[in-house]
C-alpha cells in the first residue's frame, strides 16, 4: 500500500488544489481510485499471511481468542475431524482466490 501511495502523480494533486477542491473531495475522487489496486493487493497479502499464522495468536493472545487458522489446525490435529477442517480450509482458499481474481480484474498486480 505504501508503494501505491508513493507512486501517486503529484501533478494530479496539484491540479486538484489549483481547482480549489476540498481535501476530502481530492481523496475521494483522485487519490482513492488510483490507490485502490494497491489496497486490494496489500489486503490480499496480509490476509493470506494471517491465515497461515496460527501459533503466534495462541502464544501472545488469550486462550479464548479464536482465529480461523487455529480452528483449522485444531480440526486436523486435536479433533481428528478432517472433513470439517478441509471445509474450513476450502473456505479460506476461496476467499483468497476470489480476492486475487478481483485484484487481477482491477489491475492491482500489474502495477507492482
Amino acid at each position: 500500500m505504501v508503494t501505491a501511495f508513493e507512486r501517486l502523480p503529484t501533478d494530479l494533486l496539484e491540479a486538484s488544489a489549483d481547482l480549489n477542491a476540498p481535501p476530502l473531495t481530492t481523496f475521494r475522487r483522485v487519490i482513492l481510485p488510483l490507490v485502490t489496486p494497491g489496497v486490494f493487493a496489500g489486503s490480499i497479502n496480509v490476509f493470506s499471511l494471517t491465515m497461515g499464522d496460527f501459533i503466534t495468536p495462541s502464544l501472545v493472545g488469550s486462550p479464548s481468542g479464536i482465529m480461523l487458522g487455529n480452528v483449522i489446525s485444531s480440526q486436523f490435529g486435536v479433533a481428528y475431524n478432517w472433513p470439517l477442517g478441509a471445509a474450513f480450509a476450502l473456505v479460506v482458499m476461496l476467499i483468497v482466490f476470489s480476492g486475487l481474481a478481483i485484484a487481477l480484474r482491477q489491475g492491482a498486480l500489474e502495477s507492482l
